[in-house]
């Protein structure tokens, strides 16, 4: 199978790691995987890609300065985008993200091939423009399948098109090497994630800074990066916790922190398929989390692998940090919960159902 697969870029982010484990999976399979993007190859790839996958950089990222020149910029996009998918002569087409979805549906309308689509955020709570939102309900009835990372999207986008489908995001499993799980002395809560404003680390410092007089024991460990993360240092130190608080950075192997971790904390306030609530659910790690719109909430029990909070609200996730805080075996049974029910979204499973909806489309085409 010929398998065209367009995307903005292959920086940092949860789309593009997903979109990396798909290429990779689909030339070990055997298939032929182009790869189309529309950055100029400056930027660094945050995700491996396969020297198998046929990469090919299409210069169509640069910003316009007007809605007018931004018009003729994307009229320009589609007919570039159109002729580099023709040339990779596919047999389905995958496009990821909603503005790219857009436009790879436009490119292919006249190259009789079959076109998924896969929505990547949360629907209906951050706006793209009147015009791609008109541009969206024409577009995505013409797709061979739109597929979505929860139920709540998959309700949303059926009034759109009809028809879609949940296939959730691959969880990495914690790798046999690391053993048996030992947290750490102290007592650790972690967070993993970009350092920009949707995260809102400033909540999880300011519920941090609250448990801090009953629980002077425990540490605050904060995976990733980001153009924040000078002001969330200041914060730390403002709030007289920053000898409790560090900053690792981005980790390429996020596994070892996890395992000595002991409680998972997560305040995004907008989240369509919470990749590190999965990867910390998968090492054994109870989840605070807030109750953002996406997944959260189908993947998070409260009571049994976790607890949800009211979103934006740091007294109220200060609570629930302090009722795990003080009960280490209810860690322990969440944990474990937790570690059993992400199973169902391992990359084999999942890999397997892209697999067979592609070869299903391409049967049909």
């Amino acid at each position: 199978m010929r398998i065209t697969f367009v995307i903005q870029g292959m920086g940092l982010g949860g789309a593009q790691r997903v979109a990396s484990i798909l290429l990779n999976s689909w030339v070990e399979r055997g298939h032929e995987v182009s790869l189309l993007t529309f950055d100029d190859g400056s930027q660094t790839p945050a995700f491996h890609v396969s020297a198998k996958v046929q990469w090919r950089r299409l210069h169509l990222s640069k910003k316009s300065s007007n809605p007018f020149a931004a018009l003729l910029r994307n009229l320009s996009r589609v007919s570039l985008l159109s002729r580099a998918i023709r040339e990779s002569k596919p047999d389905i087409v995958v496009s990821f993200i909603h503005r790219t979805n857009i436009l790879t549906l436009l490119a292919c309308r006249r190259l009789n091939v079959p076109v998924v689509v896969s929505e990547r955020i949360a629907p209906g709570v951050r706006s793209i423009g009147a015009a791609w939102e008109w541009l969206r309900q024409k577009c995505y009835p013409k797709a061979a399948a739109v597929v979505v990372q929860n139920y709540t999207a998959q309700k949303y986008f059926e009034t759109i098109c009809g028809s879609c489908l949940v296939i959730p995001n691959p969880v990495p499993m914690p790798p046999d090497r690391l053993g048996t799980s030992i947290r750490s002395a102290p007592p650790t809560i972690i967070a993993m994630g970009r350092l920009e404003r949707q995260k809102r680390i400033d909540i999880l410092l300011s519920a941090f800074a609250l448990t801090r007089a009953d629980h002077p024991e425990w540490c605050l460990r904060i995976l990733g990066d980001g153009s924040l993360r000078h002001d969330l240092e200041k914060m730390a130190v403002s709030l007289d916790i920053a000898p409790a608080v560090s900053f690792a950075g981005a980790l390429k192997d996020p596994w070892p922190a996890l395992q000595e971790a002991t409680i998972f904390a997560h305040t995004s306030e907008l989240e369509g398929f919470p990749n590190a609530v999965c990867e910390a659910m998968a090492a054994g790690l109870p989840v605070i989390a807030t109750h953002s719109p996406g997944a959260i909430g189908e993947i998070v029990t409260p009571g049994e692998t976790g607890m949800l909070v009211e979103l934006n609200n740091a007294h109220a996730f200060a609570a629930a940090l302090s009722q795990l805080m003080s009960d280490r075996e209810e860690c322990r049974r969440m944990g474990s919960n937790a570690k059993n029910y992400v199973q169902r979204f391992s990359e084999p499973d999942v890999l397997e159902q892209w697999e067979d909806l592609l070869l299903r489309l391409t049967k049909k085409a």
